[in-house]
């Protein structure tokens, strides 16, 4: 199946000899996968609008040596919201869903926004993203394959995104981030208005307000502009 399904070649598979069921003989080679086969399960029983994740090891054969590597999977298809009287069709999952979420996991461990380029030539994908550090994979994501979906009989649009974790621990800053114990009242939002010369910048309004505001300013925007000609 994964050798159809374009996801493995043969002499990447690792054998194992199972005497209860000769289909499955092979350690997974892709996360995708076991994904894929949960998708599967609940089309067939018309549920079709999921968003799944997955901790799991892939296996692959590199010459003599076996590569095992813990990975993240996250599969979307169908509608993220089911339809109601503001959005009659709902909201369905779309490459930028996938992407909010995939970019969301670099963040929460210290390590900023990763830089994504365009994949090619890849059989996971019918397009998509990868960000590599070190000439190594770090992260893919997109839509999957057609032929990828089809070996599982899915139809439907599937997003599908997958991180290395080890990857990803190993790029993590030792430093240890502090816990920041959490606000006891609600923040405040306040609208100011300033007269000001014409030729004031704003970068010069928010400098002034960080050093008289320091911590306790959390945001300040620009939203109106009013410019008196007379």
């Amino acid at each position: 199946l994964c050798i159809r399904a374009g996801l493995a070649r043969e002499e990447e598979l690792v054998f194992v000899h199972n005497t209860s069921n000769i289909q499955l003989d092979t350690l997974k080679p892709s996360v995708c996968m076991g994904g894929l086969e949960a998708v599967q399960f609940n089309a067939n029983r018309q549920q079709g609008d999921l968003a799944l994740y997955e901790l799991a090891r892939q296996y692959r054969r590199k010459g003599p040596e076996i590569e095992e590597e813990e990975m993240l999977g996250v599969w979307l298809c169908g509608l993220r919201e089911t339809p109601h009287w503001t959005a009659p069709k709902g909201f369905a999952n779309d490459f930028y869903r996938l992407k909010a979420i995939m970019s969301s996991i670099p963040g929460k461990l210290g390590l900023g926004w990763p830089v994504f380029t365009p994949v090619e030539n890849d059989p996971l994908f019918s397009y998509g993203l990868r960000w590599v550090v070190n000439g190594r994979d770090v992260m893919r994501l997109g839509k999957l394959a057609a032929k990828v979906a089809g070996s599982f009989d899915l139809r439907k649009e599937i997003w599908y995104g997958e991180a290395g974790i080890e990857s990803l621990l190993a790029m993590r800053s030792s430093t240890v981030r502090p816990f920041v114990e959490f606000g006891k009242h609600p923040y405040v939002k306040r609208d100011l208005a300033l007269v000001l010369d014409t030729g004031t910048p704003f970068d010069r309004i928010k400098q002034i307000d960080d050093e008289k505001l320091g911590s306790l300013l959390v945001d300040l925007q620009l939203f109106d502009l009013y410019d008196n000609e007379s």
